[in-house]
């Protein structure tokens, strides 16, 4: 039995989206907070390698801004839609 998670009224293979991946249990997992600043585990950084070889490995994603913190990971995210024979990126910037 799915979740449910998707809107059917939105089309989820293209356009701009805004994600947060949250820790189970809000556990901090992939960091601590020392002296007011984030510094990130080798699982943290693991997650930040990865997240920044996205757009090498699938050429229809365009991370724009992320971050990784202890608990959760945000990212503003464009999707170039799969007939869209991918992206024209400039400069590595989205159009």
């Amino acid at each position: 039995m799915g979740l449910g998670l998707r809107n059917k009224n939105i089309n989820y293979e293209e356009g701009w989206f805004f994600v947060t991946c949250q820790v189970a249990q809000n556990k901090s997992l992939l960091g601590a907070i020392v002296e007011e600043q984030c510094i990130l585990n080798e699982l943290g950084n693991a997650i930040e390698e990865n997240i920044q070889k996205f757009p090498q490995i699938y050429n229809n994603v365009y991370i724009d801004k992320h971050v990784v913190m202890p608990n959760h990971i945000h990212m503003i995210v464009k999707l170039f839609g799969s007939g869209s024979g991918g992206r024209a990126m400039s400069g590595g910037r989205a159009p």
